[in-house]
Order: C-alpha cells, then structure tokens, then sequence
C-alpha cells in the first residue's frame, strides 16, 4: 500500500492498514495538512531509539496530537497507553491517539500532571 505521507510503497500488514486509514481520516476527512504530520521517526528516549507511528504537529510545527496505531487483534490497554505516554514524554504533544482499527481514544495530556481526559471529538486543525 501507498504511504502519502512518506511517498513510499509499505508492506501492507494488520498495523499499517490501520495507519494507514488514521492518516488518510486525518487528510481527508478533517483536511489537516500533509505537512503537519510525520510517520514513524525515531526518538531518543533514554539512550534508546525508539519510533512513533504518528505525530502531528500545528502551525508552529510543535508536536500536538502523538497516535499510537495497533493491529486490530491487538488491545488497548495500559500497556499501550504506557508506551504512547513514554514516547510523548520525548515529544510533548497534548493530545493522545490510542488505536487499534475498531477501537479509537483520543485523550487531551496535561504534560505536566501526567493526567490524561477522554475527548469525544477530534480538534480542528486551527485548535492545535
């Protein structure tokens, strides 16, 4: 499958199916820029190179919305909100996207109480 973010061909498994149709809602559902977002960038985190699946950032290219993208047999669980958070730790986004295919949280992060809010909706993209 095509990747219009990273303008490469990628091997089509259950997790990159799910990226894939995240970036594509991002782009054409709520009409964020292609500019504003990165796919799967490495991290230092602590000495180790980690990768995110998505970050996307706002007019100011900080980094506001980090998705964490699992294969749809894969459950959300703290498990998976520990990793998103450890890799926001290093980006500093606001908000959270944990998403497994059917399952999709999207939490607003106070960065400096670790707390996290459910949201019902998704941010425009002037709102970043």
């Amino acid at each position: 499958m095509f990747d219009p973010i990273r303008k490469i061909w990628v091997v089509f498994t259950p997790e990159e199916l799910v990226r894939q149709n995240v970036l594509h809602f991002f782009l054409q559902e709520l009409k964020y820029p292609i500019t504003s977002i990165a796919v799967e960038k490495s991290i230092n985190l602590l000495g180790q190179l980690k990768r995110f699946d998505v970050v996307i950032y706002n007019n100011n290219f900080e980094p506001a919305i980090l998705i964490e993208c699992k294969a749809p047999q894969i459950s959300i669980n703290q498990l998976v909100l520990s990793q998103a958070s450890l890799y926001n730790y290093e980006k500093g986004a606001k908000y959270i996207m944990l998403v497994n295919g059917p399952d999709v949280f999207l939490l607003h992060v106070n960065n400096e109480s670790q707390q996290f809010e459910s949201l019902a909706s998704y941010p425009a993209y002037e709102d970043l």
